[in-house]
């Protein structure tokens, strides 16, 4: 697909961001309708389609991991890898919780990945050079006060250190949890974006301290994510 599209942004007097915008594929193509229909996900599979981009680029470089990223049985494969592992996960988390009930199991293994979740598969992978840029649940506590379950359990045990920033980061090789105020980006670094309903990958090249040249790739062609205030935040 490969539809490019840049744009410059001024985030305040001294910071200004350039972002391009690459359309790899469409997350909602029938391509992936086998494997929502197998781990009964919800049809925007953003999570999984920018950790299965991200470990593909991770692989095989920027420049030949776009390539490869056309190779959709390649993207399929990573993809199902961590729906099989999340729906595992859930199918754990609700038999403890809810025994018999199979409404109730049926319903929670149907919704949205969580940071949490995300976080947890790419921790199985242990990629070189691959962090998670999360927001703080506890930072809206509008919200926060909407999660339940495993989710909200792991937002209070992971996120509370960082509960009065709007962000930190995540490491899962280490399993790391890193505030804004201690994490330097650099141009080796691959990064996964939670941009608040909506996951993104991509790489940052810094041309200095203020200026930063931003490649995010998307998996909705309709959507820009280029104007995205939550992108935006993590740079600020």
């Amino acid at each position: 697909m490969d539809q490019e599209s840049s744009q410059k942004v001024r985030l305040n007097a001294n910071t200004k961001l350039a972002i391009k915008q690459i359309i790899v594929y469409d997350q909602f193509s029938n391509f992936f309708a086998s494997l929502i229909k197998m781990y009964s996900t919800p049809d925007h599979i953003c999570a999984y389609a920018a950790t299965a981009n991200i470990r593909i680029i991770q692989q095989y470089g920027t420049k030949e991991g776009l390539i490869k990223l056309q190779e959709m049985n390649l993207v399929k494969a990573y993809m199902e890898e961590m729906m099989d592992f999340t729906f595992k996960s859930r199918m754990d988390y609700a038999k403890q919780q809810w025994k018999n009930d199979i409404n109730k199991i049926k319903q929670y293994c149907q919704d949205w990945v969580a940071n949490y979740e995300l976080s947890d598969y790419l921790k199985t992978l242990a990629l070189e050079n691959v962090y998670v840029f999360r927001h703080v649940g506890l930072f809206h506590p509008q919200l926060f006060e909407k999660t339940k379950n495993q989710e909200r359990e792991r937002i209070i045990k992971d996120e509370t250190p960082f509960k009065n920033d709007p962000y930190f980061i995540y490491y899962p090789k280490e399993d790391k949890y890193i505030s804004k105020k201690e994490f330097q980006i650099q141009e080796n670094h691959l990064y996964i974006f939670d941009t608040m309903g909506h996951f993104v990958c991509g790489w940052v090249k810094k041309k200095d301290k203020n200026n930063k040249d931003i490649t995010i790739l998307e998996t909705i062609p309709h959507l820009d994510t280029k104007n995205n205030k939550n992108l935006h935040i993590f740079f600020g």
